[in-house]
């Protein structure tokens, strides 16, 4: 494993975290 990898790793744990606030926002909109 390169170094230069880890970047793309933070990344990726950000953009999970954006999906799973878009969605529990999705879901609080649904839901009232």
């Amino acid at each position: 494993m390169k170094r230069y990898d880890e970047p793309k790793g933070t990344a990726k744990i950000i953009g999970v975290e954006v999906w799973a606030k878009l969605l529990v926002l999705w879901c609080s909109i649904s839901l009232s």
